[in-house]
């Protein structure tokens, strides 16, 4: 300009490759922002657990201690039933963290970190295969899917050692539908595909009760689409789920049914609330249960939408998405199993943390799906859309849900009272330690000792007298005197 003032220059034009630079710092950060529920657990562990062997979960005493002391091992009770269940692997690391680390139960807990985080891992895998897009993009979407499956409101399975059975079963029976997924959806090396799916439920089988679930969810993912031309995969997929259920079954018993099973309305209403616990994740809240149940049918709802626009699709389109349904099978088969196991305990209930990680595979599941469908051509969308305004409106619709679910699963994820739930368990640990009622076996009366759920009275005192004649030696060389007297009743 004239008269000496400053000159007009252009402003500098952004190229594209500022936005290229900025995607590595994109990704880091969004990386961080799903470490943090990932770094949250085992923080909860260390300041909220208490290092101490729960009785309830070592319920076969005499069998621990002789293992530790002498180096037996019954096979025959190695493979006792434990209800619906035989979980040998699991008890093969308690035996072992007895022997090798002094029944430091905090080792076990920390198990369930590397647990989650391979689960996290198969679900960006997952991701990855259905709806495509840069890193930094899939990160972004990561953050309900990592909120969700590191909840703080799944304390219970962080911080007793027998719930962490729970989380290995779910963990190995994701890696066995992914495995069935990529088995029913190529041709190349299916039947090695379909054989590791057949050996992971089995191994998933004998890590606790959820995995138990993996066999059906597997053959939901192996028949939903139908696969053509795969007959014989899928009949051996049926086959071998049936000849195992032959021999791991005998034996076992479940829950008895103390209800009239021909008024299905209070199973039908346990099966939503716990279905939608998988979002909520309270503990015994009653308030909270009306949400649960509110998330439930909301969850049942997007079901049946997304179910319906997926015929929509051709059954080669349609294939990358196996292991997704699946997945919402296992969640779906596991609420119902918890629903028709725990009723007796109370509608209340089904808002416990413990069934958080078995029925949560559903939210996340419909997630993948609602943003598969909101994906564009670039990437694997979910269904075929005929005319650019249809096109829209339907991803439009599908960006919406999955943006409602996201920030569901990101708003109840840290809904749990810390303060609260870690001092319960820290007590609840203390007064049903093995070192109490090893140093006060006196004043163990049948009624406190029958909390314990454990069948008859006199095998748990015998295992009472046997670890007090031990002086404590397997506590890491704890003795009575390091343990406080009686207190009130807990």
């Amino acid at each position: 300009m004239a008269n000496g003032s400053a000159t007009c220059e252009p402003s500098p034009r952004v190229s594209l490759y500022t936005f290229k630079a900025a995607r590595p710092i994109a990704t880091a950060a969004l990386l961080a922002l799903n470490a943090l529920p990932v770094i949250g657990v085992p923080w909860y562990i260390l300041r909220s657990s208490a290092n101490v062997p729960i009785l309830d979960t070592w319920g076969f005493v005499p069998n621990i201690v002789n293992f530790t002391r002498h180096g037996q091992l019954s096979a025959v009770s190695l493979w006792a039933p434990d209800g619906s269940v035989r979980p040998v692997l699991w008890r093969l690391l308690l035996m072992l963290t007895a022997s090798r680390f002094h029944f430091d139960v905090t080792v076990i807990k920390m198990l369930s970190l590397p647990l989650l985080l391979v689960e996290v891992g198969i679900f960006y895998w997952i991701l990855r295969r259905t709806v495509g897009g840069a890193v930094w993009s899939r990160m972004l979407l990561m953050l309900p899917i990592s909120a969700t499956v590191c909840a703080w409101s799944n304390w219970e399975s962080f911080l007793e050692e027998w719930n962490v059975q729970n989380i290995a079963a779910v963990t190995v029976s994701m890696l066995a539908l992914l495995a069935a997924g990529s088995a029913f959806s190529t041709d190349r090396r299916s039947m090695q595909r379909l054989l590791a799916c057949v050996a992971l439920c089995v191994l998933a089988s004998f890590l606790g009760e959820p995995g138990l679930l993996s066999w059906p969810a597997c053959i939901v993912a192996s028949i939903f689409p139908w696969p053509r031309g795969r007959h014989a995969e899928g009949g051996l997929l049926i086959a071998s789920a049936l000849a195992f259920f032959v021999l791991y079954l005998p034996g076992t018993h479940a829950a008895p049914l103390q209800y009239d099973v021909h008024h299905p309305v209070a199973v039908l209403e346990y099966f939503v609330a716990a279905l939608g616990n998988g979002v909520l994740g309270m503990v015994n809240n009653q308030p909270a249960l009306s949400v649960a149940t509110a998330f439930g049918v909301a969850e049942i709802a997007i079901t049946i939408i997304v179910v319906a626009l997926h015929w929509r699709r051709s059954s080669e389109s349609k294939g990358d998405y196996r292991a997704v349904f699946g997945i919402i099978a296992f969640g779906y088969i596991g609420a119902a199993s918890i629903a028709l196991d725990r009723l007796t305990f109370g509608l209340a209930s089904a808002a416990s943390s413990r069934y958080v990680i078995t029925t949560c595979p559903v939210i996340v599941g419909l997630y993948i799906l609602c943003v598969g469908i909101a994906a564009d051509g670039r990437a694997r969308p979910l269904i075929p859309v005929e005319g650019v305004r249809a096109g829209r409106y339907v991803r439009w619709v599908a960006s919406s849900v999955a943006l409602l679910v996201g920030l569901a699963m990101l708003g109840t994820s840290a809904f749990a009272d810390l303060d609260e739930n870690g001092l319960s368990g820290a007590r609840l640990a203390y007064f049903m330690s093995l070192e109490y009622y090893a140093c006060h076996a006196q004043s163990a009366t049948n009624a406190r000792l029958a909390l314990f759920q454990y069948s008859p009275i006199a095998d748990l005192r015998e295992a009472i007298v046997e670890l007090r004649s031990a002086d404590l030696s397997l506590f890491s060389g704890a003795g009575c005197s390091s343990v406080p007297p009686p207190l009130a009743s807990p």
